[in-house]
């Protein structure tokens, strides 16, 4: 799924946030939810392609040329079961309501992957799923 696609959904979320309920940093908490997943791609690309030419790949994506896919993902963000037991750690320790509207957001992000890459294996948004199959793109996704 684009990173555009995702800044603009998270946007939404983000101002949707703040209408309901004017409060900027619940509106930050949704946004960022929405968008920081998409740190870990940063490292992929720049594991399998080194630091200048992973980060040239990952802008040329962004902006729309080529699909880069590197041979192992590890994407230690993208996964479902990562969104559980940072829930059941919030409600155990955190009680927050910025985490509960970060991982929302996160939720969402996860969702727009799991539906927007017909690709993928259904248990790729696993992270177990994917040390399981060792990480092997080709194991991954079709």
């Amino acid at each position: 799924m684009s990173p555009v696609r995702h800044l603009s959904v998270a946007s939404i979320l983000a101002v949707g946030t703040y209408s309901v309920n004017s409060d900027l940093s619940h509106a930050a908490a949704v946004g960022v939810g929405g968008l920081v997943l998409d740190i870990d791609h940063i490292y992929e690309f720049c594991r399998e392609w080194g630091l200048r030419e992973g980060i040239r790949r990952l802008i040329d994506q962004t902006l729309g040329g080529p699909i880069n896919v590197p041979n192992h993902v590890q994407f230690w963000f993208h996964g479902w079961d990562i969104l559980l037991v940072l829930a059941a750690l919030s409600i155990s320790t955190f009680g927050n309501n910025h985490v509960w509207l970060f991982l929302f957001g996160a939720a969402i992000h996860l969702l727009m992957d799991q539906t927007g890459n017909p690709g993928a294996h259904i248990g790729t948004y696993f992270l177990s799923y994917r040390i399981f199959k060792g990480f092997k793109t080709k194991l991954l996704f079709r």
